[in-house]
C-alpha cells in the first residue's frame, strides 16, 4: 500500500545537532515536490543546515535555488524553525545535513509532505 502523503511525516526526531548530523534519506522517486519543515532547539549551538539530494542514490550535494546558491540556513544559537519548497523530479533521495561548528546543547526535528506523484 502506497503512503498517505497527504500530511506531514516526521523524519527527524529530537536529534543531537552538538555533532554534525545527516537525516535519514526520504524516498522521492515518485514525487514531485516535497516541503520539509525543520525546528530546533538551541541556547548555543551554531552551524549550517543543508538540503541534500542524490539521484544514483551513493552520493549526495546541497541542492541550489534558482541562483546557485546553497539551499540552507545558518543555526545560530537561538531556537527556530524553517520551511523548505524542493522540486524533487530529478532526485531519488533527499535529506537534510548539518554541519555545527560550534556549541553544546541542541535538538533537530523535521517533518515532510508531498505534493504530486508520479506512477513509477
Amino acid at each position: 500500500m502506497p503512503k498517505d502523503f497527504s500530511f506531514p511525516i516526521p523524519f527527524i526526531t529530537n536529534a543531537n545537532i552538538a555533532v554534525d548530523y545527516t537525516s535519514s534519506e526520504i524516498d522521492v522517486i515518485s514525487l514531485d515536490r516535497i516541503g520539509i519543515d525543520v525546528s530546533w532547539t538551541t541556547s548555543n549551538v551554531n552551524g549550517i543546515l543543508y538540503v541534500q539530494a542524490t539521484i544514483a542514490g551513493t552520493n549526495f550535494s546541497t541542492l541550489l535555488d534558482a541562483n546557485d546558491n546553497p539551499i540552507a540556513i545558518a543555526i545560530a544559537g537561538t531556537s527556530s524553525f524553517q520551511a523548505f519548497d524542493i522540486d524533487v523530479k530529478a532526485f531519488s533521495k533527499i535529506r537534510i545535513f548539518f554541519d555545527r561548528t560550534s556549541g553544546s546543547l541542541g535538538t533537530l526535528n523535521g517533518s515532510y509532505l508531498s505534493k504530486g506523484r508520479y506512477n513509477v
